[in-house]
């Protein structure tokens, strides 16, 4: 009999296909989502109306190759692995990971609403779900790794220099404040596709 777990809960299923959610569950889903979806869309106004009060013009000339170029950017993390390389190839693990937790959330609310297992159980499902437990652990390395480095080893590299501006709040420690109240977040929230 097929068996699955959801969190600490194992379920064994008659016919192979189950739902993640109850309906109650689905509801709540839906309004948390929605309440994300304005808390992200205030969130880019704010940044908007922030970059749309400086002086000069916001140019949009040629935006699908500038689109192109931060993605390839972004996923290949160029300038980033120019320097310190072992650094550069942990945060790399972390920055894949994140990535991928987009798909793997797209999965979870896919089996949460419906009777299927995201991608099967073949081996491209396999596949993606080993490719997850393995982004998972680089995930969980790396933040591990940047914990230890940011408030243990403390290298100069991470410390601001004399020139530059600071708010009081950030002089103050108030960014180390912060880091220390997001890494437990971070480290705790790491998901993994259910099996």
């Amino acid at each position: 009999m097929p068996v699955a777990a959801v969190g600490n809960i194992v379920l064994e299923l008659d016919s192979g296909l189950f739902t993640m959610l109850t309906p109650v569950e689905q509801m709540i889903f839906i309004f948390l989502a929605l309440f994300a979806v304005g808390a992200t869309y205030a969130g880019f106004k704010e940044m908007a109306d922030i970059i749309n009060r400086g002086t000069s013009e916001l140019y949009l000339d040629r935006l699908p190759a500038r689109l192109w170029t931060a993605l390839r950017v972004y996923i290949t993390q160029q300038p980033t692995l120019k320097t310190r390389r072992l650094t550069s190839l942990i945060h790399l693990g972390v920055v894949w990971g994140f990535t991928f937790y987009f798909l793997v959330n797209l999965g979870d609310v896919i089996s949460g609403y419906f009777s299927i297992i995201f991608l099967g159980e073949g081996w491209i499902g396999n596949f993606y779900r080993f490719l997850a437990d393995l982004l998972t652990a680089a995930v969980l390395i790396g933040m591990l790794y940047f914990l230890v480095r940011r408030f243990i080893v403390r290298p100069k590299a991470l410390a601001y220099h004399d020139n530059v501006l600071l708010v009081d709040a950030v002089r103050a420690g108030g960014g180390e404040r912060h880091a220390r109240h997001l890494y437990p977040c971070l480290l705790y929230t790491s998901p993994s596709p259910r099996d």
